[in-house]
């Protein structure tokens, strides 16, 4: 007895193939935007477990220098053109702080 396992209709198909065979292989593009995106996703994931941010509280008060606060007002209205000192230099009384025009 020699009898073929397929029936001969399947065989003629297979040997056939009209629309070519299927294939599994993707392009280099989308196997390197799948690295990138998986690689992203677990870098976020990293920082999500291991990472540290700023915590941000809100209070109320005044800040007030150690070293105590001056006011100063001009007696007239103008603009700074010349400045006489250096931030952090010492001031006497009565010495010019400022030139206004």
């Amino acid at each position: 007895m020699n009898q073929n396992l397929f029936r001969a209709e399947a065989l003629k198909a297979k040997s056939a193939q009209h629309y070519g065979e299927i294939l599994l292989a993707q392009p280099p593009k989308l196997w390197i935007m799948t690295l990138v995106s998986t690689l992203t996703a677990t870098a976020i994931v990293i920082f999500l477990l291991v990472g540290t941010y700023t915590k941000r509280s809100t209070v109320s008060g005044v800040l007030v220098s150690s070293e105590g606060v001056a006011t100063v007002l001009a007696p007239v209205t103008g603009v700074i053109s010349k400045l006489s000192l250096e931030d952090g230099a010492f001031v006497s009384k009565g010495q010019s702080l400022a030139v206004i025009d």
